[in-house]
Parts: structure tokens; sequence; C-alpha cells
């Protein structure tokens, strides 16, 4: 039975951490071998890709 994949990174909820959260997705899914242009890959980086609410 296969394992689900899982990837996770501890960022501070701060304006600079929006670019590090992108490579991470980034580099995550490719390493799982998901990449190209498709909507829920499109989505998922999306997500990572909005910026913190400021405090």
């Amino acid at each position: 039975m296969a394992v689900p994949e899982e990837a996770s990174l501890t960022l501070p909820t701060a304006p600079a951490s929006v670019a590090p959260a992108g490579r991470h997705v980034r580099q995550t899914l490719e390493e799982w071998g998901m990449t190209g242009d498709t909507a829920p890959l499109d989505a998922v980086r999306l997500v990572a890709a909005r910026r913190p609410a400021p405090d």
C-alpha cells in the first residue's frame, strides 16, 4: 500500500515568508512528479502565494 505524500515547512507569519513558501511548494510538487499547468496545481500554487494577514 502506498504511503500518501506529505511535506511541511514552518515559517514565521511575515511577508518575507511568502517567497520561501512558494519555493517549497514548487520544489515539493516537482519532487513528487507533479508538474505542468493544471487547475489543481495552479490552486496549490495560488494558496502558497497568498500573503499573510497583517498583525
